[in-house]
């Protein structure tokens, strides 16, 4: 699993598509009133889903607008874009315009099409409403997260020979 933005809950708001060569059909969705428990508190998430859409792919990118708890009034810089394209996170700058949603959404989608290497951004596309009430917003990991099984878990160190003591 990759390292995500840690939202406990989201109001869905808009998805999008695009095809990437190397991952298969990929699928963006965008959430607003985020609620979580940690100090960074989140506007606005954009999650690339790899390999399907957001019920059947896997989390791989997000693109988050986060409270900027430092700046002062009138500053201009009261939200942070951030990236967080798989492991680690990447602050790209701070602006008022990252608070409003249609800016938000069309600077994620920016960002999304730089990423994956994409001549246009992601296509806006209707989700079924079946779907949106299905939608659960992804949990947050960091790269020492154990998951069930296993199968993401970082890799165990091989134990040392006996040998290998004495060099």
């Amino acid at each position: 699993m990759n390292y995500l933005p840690g939202v406990e809950g989201a109001r869905f708001v808009r998805n999008y598509f695009f095809r990437d060569p190397q991952r298969g059909p990929c699928s963006c969705v965008l959430v607003t009133g985020c609620r979580n428990s940690s100090r960074v508190q989140y506007a606005h998430v954009m999650y690339v889903y790899e390999g399907g859409d957001f019920l059947t792919g896997r989390p791989c990118l997000a693109v988050a607008s986060e409270v900027n708890r430092m700046a002062s009034p009138g500053s201009g810089r009261s939200h942070f874009l951030g990236l967080f394209p798989g492991e680690g996170h990447v602050n790209m700058g701070a602006a008022d315009e990252w608070a409003e949603l249609d800016s938000f959404a069309a600077k994620a989608l920016e960002v999304i099409a730089g990423q994956f290497s994409l001549s246009k951004p992601p296509e806006e596309i209707e989700a079924p409403a079946m779907m949106v009430q299905r939608f659960r917003v992804p949990q947050a990991m960091t790269a020492h997260t154990p998951v069930a099984g296993g199968q993401d878990a970082p890799p165990k160190a091989e134990p040392k020979k006996w040998w290998q003591f004495w060099k």
